[in-house]
């Protein structure tokens, strides 16, 4: 796996020791980009009692390795590989390439719920998040607070019109039609998905107010 280091510019590149018994030490390397021309960062031996400075035991038959290249937080890119090879120099095969995580979607906030403007309307208002790679939102939706709540509609991070409707601001409406304006029901979640598919953490629970 590949993740962001313990400090400024430094990621931590992580991997299960190989089991053979003549494994020596392993490769590591690297590219800017997925798919680019790969570059040797560093070797690291196999013994764990032989590891210091980068390298390091994580314990579980794993090795960590802390690139300090002064590489950049860039969700997709800088990208790994680590072989072994053993003590006649004979090089394991690279494994598939692992790059940086895009992680997940920031929580929704500003979540608002009130009257619609029309009979039997709720308007469901939120701050789009700051990711940009977001495609859509979720409504999440339950009659009573805390209970269980069903996914009712999306709504795209540019909505074109219809229920959903962009206020300007950063802020989007959906109007959830029909429902019962009854103080303290009809209560909301709203999480963000990016064009990968993942969704960020649902926000704050809002029930309806009149």
């Amino acid at each position: 796996m590949v993740d962001i280091g313990p400090g400024s510019g430094e990621i931590l590149v992580i991997w299960a020791r190989n089991q053979e018994s003549d494994v020596d030490h392993y490769e590591i390397w690297w590219s800017e980009a997925p798919g680019g021309s790969k570059v040797l960062v560093d070797t690291v031996p196999h013994d764990p009692s032989r590891l210091g400075g980068l390298s390091q035991d994580l314990g579980g038959g794993r090795t960590g390795y802390t690139d300090v290249g002064g590489r950049s937080w860039d969700p997709g890119r800088n990208c790994y590989q680590v072989r072994a090879v053993d003590a006649s120099g004979n090089q394991g095969p690279l494994p598939p390439e692992v790059c940086l995580p895009d992680p997940a979607p920031e929580q929704v906030t500003g979540l608002t719920v009130g009257p619609g403007g029309g009979s039997l309307e709720v308007g469901v208002i939120w701050r789009r998040t700051a990711d940009q790679d977001i495609d859509h939102y979720e409504i999440w939706y339950s009659e009573q607070p805390g209970q269980a709540k069903a996914m009712i509609a999306t709504v795209p991070d540019a909505p074109a019109g219809g229920r959903a409707i962009d206020l300007g601001d950063g802020r989007i409406e959906y109007i959830d039609y029909p429902r019962d304006l009854v103080d303290g029901t009809n209560c909301y979640q709203v999480a963000a998905v990016d064009r990968d598919g993942r969704p960020g953490p649902r926000s704050v629970e809002v029930c309806y107010r009149g």
